[in-house]
C-alpha cells in the first residue's frame, strides 16, 4: 500500500508543473475567447423569411348504434 502511494506521490510531483500550466493556457484561451465576443461589434439584421400559419380543420363524429328505445339519440343518427 505504501509503495502505491509512492509512486502517485511521484507521478504527481512529475507532472503538477505540466498540468498548471496547461490550465492556465486554457483559462487564457477561455478569457480570450469571452473578452472577444463581448467586444465585436458586428451588427446583426434579421429579417422574416417565412411565417408558421396555422391551417388545418378537426372533424369528429360517430354514427349512433344501438337497440331503439336505449339511446338518447335515434339509431342512425351521427352526432
Amino acid at each position: 500500500m505504501a509503495d502505491s502511494w509512492l509512486r502517485v506521490r511521484g507521478a504527481l510531483d512529475r507532472w503538477l508543473p505540466v498540468v498548471v500550466v496547461a490550465l492556465v493556457v486554457l483559462a487564457g484561451v477561455g478569457a480570450w475567447v469571452t473578452y472577444d465576443a463581448h467586444v465585436t461589434t458586428e451588427s446583426t439584421a434579421q429579417r422574416t423569411v417565412d411565417e408558421w400559419r396555422v391551417t388545418g380543420e378537426f372533424d369528429h363524429r360517430a354514427t349512433v348504434q344501438s337497440a331503439a328505445g336505449e339511446a338518447s339519440v335515434d339509431p342512425g343518427t351521427t352526432v
